[in-house]
């Protein structure tokens, strides 16, 4: 229905159907389901044109798996299966803490021991009616099939599961057969908008062979509001453009491929495939029992995983709710692994993208301690030694006078140039609204000199700042701080980053900013910037006669015309 539709016109239009339902609005969008004979369609179309926004046919959805292996295979039990180990979700374990994985599916068994106390009912729409759940009524959105549970195992189980702290949810819109409709799943979809705890996800290992507008609409409200929602691509070996829900836009829609890279037989391709993901042979949680196993392939498979992805980005970005969906896409695929799949039709053309869990860096071993070399015997009164001027980087810009900087490999760099400088940007190339961490720092002339540059704004935004203080931090030269600097610690704890930023006086009392930076090497993404691997191209060189003033100590001592005492600003970034 049209969204300005009100409750009570909602009902009435209900009304005129067979066995009709509504959602809840306007805290859920505008829906009616039931049963109408064609006339019966063209009459409330006619009567309520002005209200009517979309009519479809209702279709059947079935679960997103190719064939099942038979409940006596023999399961190869290991540390973690191979699909977790694929894409570096067992390196750090235990994320996902307080992030809702919404499974619809065919429910779950809640009480399997490998989900850790960590899995609910939450509602079930399989007998055409919702019912919601009891947190504690196991009986509620149960698991009779077996597909919901191995799903949900791969989301969020012990050892199985991708983020293994997530809070998981039984959302029921399929039958114990694997069967059910569209509108199950809009209508739970609906409830999850209304009722669903945030920070969320919702995992869609599900779908058909046709094109749902309705089911778009609502899952664009989900996006919308800060929701993840990830779906299968299909099984048909074919373009996923023709399979529902996965050719909507805003939906994140995964293939799979098998262990080694190469496609999986059955798994749709195709322009609207967003990533790759495991979806072969894939080792989870058997519904039959509470400690059973299970393998299964599918596209259903590959799903799950994504989705536990999805919740570890929301666990490690607190804010990425109020994000837009590009946004928390950037987080997500933030660590990739690009032209990695092989065997993908070329017709028509498919990313060739696999998300991967963040992990951190590293740490460097420290350097070994370089013996100080022997003093030469002193003379009595030694002439002065000539500064060394620093050797320029080849195609970049030469690194005379102050202030200047390095950056990750050695390259020197000038700020001569008025303007705005980005010092760091977290992952190097993001835009500026799509950033973890972006420093800017503005460099102006205050004195008659031509080295006197210093940084008089220095501005840090992007998703991590933001999380500390809405709006990020600007610091101003002539506004003082009313207490001394401190370190201030940015993104989650295994990747965070340090920054301060000074507050400096020259002799003549100009004021200006120094900026510090430390553990850059523990971010474990590619560092953007002139602290990071970005050359700094935006500068200007300095005269000759500039730099000979900037650079040759030796003649201001014998008396060569120097304009006076300058201190430039500094920066400086730690790498350990």
């Amino acid at each position: 229905m049209k969204e300005y539709c009100t409750a009570e016109q909602l009902q009435q239009i209900s009304n005129e159907f067979q066995d009709g339902q509504h959602t809840h609005h306007p805290s859920e969008l505008a829906f009616v389901h039931g049963f109408l004979t064609d006339e019966g369609i063209n009459q409330v179309r006619a009567t309520y044109s002005d209200l009517v926004g979309t009519c479809e046919e209702d279709p059947l959805v079935k679960k997103a798996w190719e064939v099942p292996v038979p409940a006596n295979s023999s399961l190869e039990r290991r540390t973690y299966p191979w699909g977790i180990l694929d894409i570096n979700a067992d390196v750090v374990r235990g994320r996902g803490v307080g992030v809702n994985a919404y499974v619809l599916d065919t429910g779950i068994r809640t009480t399997h021991a490998l989900f850790g106390g960590r899995a609910f009912p939450g509602v079930d729409y399989s007998s055409n009616v919702l019912e919601v759940c009891l947190p504690t009524d196991t009986s509620c959105a149960a698991d009779g099939h077996g597909h919901g549970t191995h799903c949900a195992g791969t989301v969020g189980a012990t050892t199985y599961g991708v983020a293994d702290g997530a809070t998981l949810w039984a959302m029921k819109v399929l039958d114990d057969s694997g069967n059910g409709y569209t509108w199950w799943s809009i209508f739970t979809e609906q409830w999850i908008l209304a009722n669903g705890i945030r920070p969320a996800v919702l995992s869609m290992s599900l779908g058909g062979d046709y094109i749902s507008t309705t089911e778009e609409t609502s899952i664009d409200a989900l996006v919308a509001d800060g929701i993840t929602v990830v779906v299968a691509a299909g099984n048909g070996n074919t373009d996923a453009c023709t399979f529902n829900p996965a050719w909507i836009p805003s939906v994140i829609t995964v293939a799979s491929y098998a262990s080694g890279g190469s496609k999986s037989g059955f798994s749709n391709y195709g322009t609207c495939i967003d990533v790759w993901a495991p979806g072969s042979d894939i080792l989870s949680l058997g519904g039959y029992d509470d400690s059973g196993l299970a393998t299964n392939s599918g596209t259903s498979m590959a799903c799950p995983h994504v989705s536990g992805l999805a919740a570890i980005m929301y666990h490690e970005n607190p804010t990425a709710g109020t994000m837009t969906a590009s946004q928390r896409w950037n987080l997500l695929t933030a660590s990739q692994r690009t032209g990695y799949v092989t065997g993908i039709p070329t017709t028509p053309a498919s990313v060739n993208l696999v998300a991967l869990a963040p992990t951190p860096s590293p740490t460097p071993a420290p350097p070994s301690p370089t013996p100080s070399p022997t003093p030469s015997p002193t003379k009595a009164n030694p002439a002065p030694t000539p500064t060394a001027t620093p050797a320029p980087t080849p195609g970049g810009a030469s690194a005379v006078g102050d202030p200047h900087l390095k950056n990750v490999h050695g390259e020197r760099f000038d700020l001569m140039k008025p303007g705005k400088h980005v010092m760091l940007n977290i992952p190097r190339g993001m835009s500026p609204e799509n950033s973890l961490l972006l420093v800017q720092a503005d460099a102006v002339r205050l004195g008659e000199h031509c080295a006197d540059m210093y940084f008089h704004h220095v501005n840090i935004t992007g998703s991590w700042a933001e999380a500390k203080q809405v709006g990020g931090y600007q610091y101003v030269a002539s506004q003082q701080a009313a207490k001394p600097s401190e370190w201030i610690a940015f993104g989650p704890v295994f990747r965070e980053v340090t920054l301060k930023v000074v507050h400096g006086t020259t002799e003549v009392g100009l004021t200006y900013l120094n900026f510090f930076v430390k553990n850059l090497g523990r971010v474990g993404l590619v560092v953007g910037g002139l602290l990071g691997e970005d050359d700094h191209k935006d500068v200007s060189t300095p005269s000759k006669h500039c730099g000979r003033e900037l650079t040759l100590a030796d003649e201001a001592a014998q008396g060569a015309h120097v304009h006076g005492p300058s201190v430039a600003s500094v920066a400086a970034a730690s790498f350990d």
